[in-house]
């Protein structure tokens, strides 16, 4: 979907978003809520620990989308056509009114096996489908429920420093973390020169790059999309050697701390996995990330419709094909746990 591999998934990421399951969230206790009850949210200034001046970057969906290539319109949003997959741009609590006829003609048109979007954001009640986030304005250590969070967040804090990176320094400081840990999944990573090229060459507005710096040296980090009022977290990635210190505490809860006060709506990791649950799953949920209800609303292709009556996924697994099919079949699985998920709705 953009134009360097790391934030290639900077997205709604529907399929296979390294999503938390957080915490319950309580649907009356809102961001918009607690703003209009004059909930401060400013930190005191020798407590911040992100070295950013400025304000994150006002940025649209639709102005996003003028700088990058696959690119669909529909209901007045742009869509990524990325992977032959349909998702909007737009940030899920942006509401989309989907004419199913007109979107049939353009996943045609683009070659699209699967759409999916978000609506209903904040329902009342719990449903199947959420978004994991933080969106509390006043959001600070002393307020995280879990003592776990708290200890992790100070400690993190303590010994690491998180701050915004420059795109130039960027891919040099993450690389041997990020091809680490695509070796680790089994994945060829791109060479370091093709990765810094990537990451130097990314000049549009709206990603940010953010990083935890133990004694100088990258602990962790993560790419932000600041869009629609909002921030997606993405491609969070730290050093084994380094947890020890809690960057991942730190620079997650320095993130929120940043945007939160800088009067964003929230930043959230992405919708509720597909594939499996991460590590990342049980510490967001004790940094304070809660589920956001709302509704999953999908369109699948003649073909995918065929499969999925043909229920590949319930008897596949039986006779090899996820060993003959690997990532594929992972598709496959979670394209078949979506339809279902769809269904209650």
């Amino acid at each position: 979907m953009t134009d360097y591999g790391l934030v290639a998934s900077v997205g709604q990421g529907y399929m296979g978003n390294s999503v938390a399951f957080g915490a319950t969230r309580n649907p009356m206790q809102t961001a918009n809520s607690a703003r209009q009850q004059g909930v401060p949210c400013k930190m005191p200034a020798n407590s911040d620990p992100c070295h950013a001046a400025s304000g994150p970057v006002e940025l649209t969906s639709c102005e996003l989308a003028k700088h990058l290539p696959h690119v669909a319109w529909l209901a007045g949003v742009p869509w990524s056509t990325s992977e032959r997959v349909l998702r909007p741009l737009s940030m899920p609590h942006v509401s989309i009114d989907v004419d199913r006829a007109q979107l049939r003609e353009v996943m045609s048109q683009h070659g699209a096996v699967l759409a999916t979007w978000t609506t209903d954001w904040d329902m009342p009640g719990v449903s199947e489908w959420w978004w994991v986030c933080c969106d509390d304005p006043n959001y600070q250590v002393d307020l995280v429920k879990s003592s776990r969070g708290r200890r992790d967040i100070r400690k993190g804090l303590r010994e690491c420093e998180v701050r915004r990176v420059d795109r130039h320094e960027f891919g040099r400081l993450a690389y041997p973390i990020y091809s680490a840990a695509a070796r680790s999944y089994g994945r060829t990573p791109p060479t370091e020169e093709s990765f810094v090229r990537g990451a130097s060459s990314t000049t549009y507005p709206g990603i940010e790059f953010w990083g935890a710096f133990c004694h100088d040296r990258l602990a962790a980090f993560s790419t932000c999309r600041v869009v629609d009022n909002a921030v997606s977290l993405a491609n969070a990635r730290s050093d084994p050697d380094l947890e020890k210190h809690d960057p991942n505490a730190a620079l997650f809860y320095g993130i929120c701390r940043h945007y939160m006060e800088n009067g964003l709506r929230y930043v959230t990791n992405g919708s509720r996995t597909l594939w499996h649950p991460t590590r990342i799953n049980d510490l967001l949920e004790k940094l304070g990330f809660l589920k956001v209800y709302c509704r999953v609303n999908v369109e699948v292709s003649p073909v995918v419709r065929i499969v999925d009556r043909l229920r590949l996924a319930a008897w596949g697994r039986y006779v090899g094909l996820p060993w003959l099919f690997r990532r594929r079949w992972m598709q496959l699985e979670a394209c078949h746990r979506l339809l279902r998920i769809a269904e209650t709705f």
